[in-house]
């Protein structure tokens, strides 16, 4: 059976303690990473960084609060509809300077609240505030603005590509739908920077199709992808499963 996040975790996560760190040279304001852990744990973990890049200020507004979030999906045959809690009741926010790591069993509805946090699911109850706007009644040009400011690396880097096209093209519409690069040059710049700062050899990357590549290989230059945007804020939805560990 599948179990939701709930408020639970609130009173879970003091036993779980801060066992989390920023990872280094991570220029983003805050991380949430969203991990799995065996059967019979579930919680957050939360910690601060200490000091430098987003680093928080006393009593500075949270960049994204979460209230009493439910998402809710209707299952079975259509005479015999059902409803599946995926998430039920999840509250949280992300500080100035924060890491937030959720953890929970497979199933647990880790990758809906992520999915839900980018506004890819609508939720059936609860609130969700960036920088203390609601995320429903964002106006069309604040929406853009936040959609580039908050990121996602997907658990399967795989169905983030189109097999059809070359790696080369997840990496370019963003930056011409942001409009970050100046020229064809300047996007090749770019692309390029992005992919040495995960380990990639453009030379070996660029070019070439998504079944060409390892699953780690894949799984970074979704990491690439989310850090070229300069975010604000990562939805990580176990960003390094597929890569070898002495690269973690």
């Amino acid at each position: 059976a599948r179990r939701a996040p709930t408020a639970r975790w609130n009173e879970r996560k003091r036993q779980l303690g801060r066992v989390i760190s920023e990872s280094d040279g991570v220029r983003v304001d805050r991380l949430c990473f969203l991990s799995a852990v065996p059967h019979g744990h579930a919680g957050l973990r939360r910690t601060r960084t200490g000091g430098g890049i987003g680093r928080g200020k006393e009593g500075s507004m949270p960049i994204l609060e979460v209230e009493n979030l439910s998402v809710h999906f209707r299952v079975g045959p259509f005479w015999n509809r059902q409803v599946l809690r995926a998430v039920d009741g999840v509250t949280l926010q992300i500080e100035e300077g924060e890491t937030l790591g959720m953890v929970g069993e497979s199933g647990s509805g880790k990758t809906t609240l992520g999915r839900t946090l980018l506004g890819l699911l609508p939720p059936a109850e609860g609130r969700i505030r960036f920088r203390g706007q609601d995320l429903p009644v964002l106006s069309d040009r604040a929406l853009r603005s936040y959609r580039r400011e908050v990121q996602m690396v997907f658990q399967d880097p795989f169905e983030s590509f189109n097999s059809l096209y070359k790696v080369d093209h997840v990496l370019e519409v963003p930056l011409q739908k942001f409009r970050l690069a100046t020229n064809r040059q300047d996007m090749q710049r770019r692309m390029e920077a992005a992919l040495r700062a995960v380990g990639l050899r453009p030379e070996e990357t660029l070019g070439r199709y998504p079944h060409q590549l390892s699953g780690g290989q894949r799984q970074r230059i979704m990491v690439a992808r989310a850090l070229m945007l300069n975010p604000k804020l990562i939805i990580a939805d176990e960003p390094v499963s597929m890569i070898d560990a002495s690269l973690r």
